[in-house]
């Protein structure tokens, strides 16, 4: 029972994690983080997933939409 729970509770937590848009490549890199430096208390990554920029008139806009996860040890 536990261990259906559990497996139903990863699938959701990798949907949304694939909704808001991590990507695996940001996935392994902190894999790789927590491998090389185990006692660390936290590690995160950060990419850019669309940028949007317009100039006219001596006016520039620009709009970024990022994506940050952040993976922290906490006490139970």
């Amino acid at each position: 029972m536990n261990k259906e729970i559990y497996e139903k509770l990863l699938r959701r937590f990798a949907d949304e994690l694939h909704e808001v848009g991590v990507t695996d490549m940001m996935t392994s890199l902190i894999k790789s983080q927590y491998i090389r430096t185990p006692n660390v208390s936290s590690c995160s990554s950060e990419s850019k997933v669309s940028q949007f920029s317009y100039q006219h008139a001596g006016y520039k806009i620009e709009a970024v939409q990022t994506v940050k996860i952040v993976i922290k040890k906490c006490n139970p």
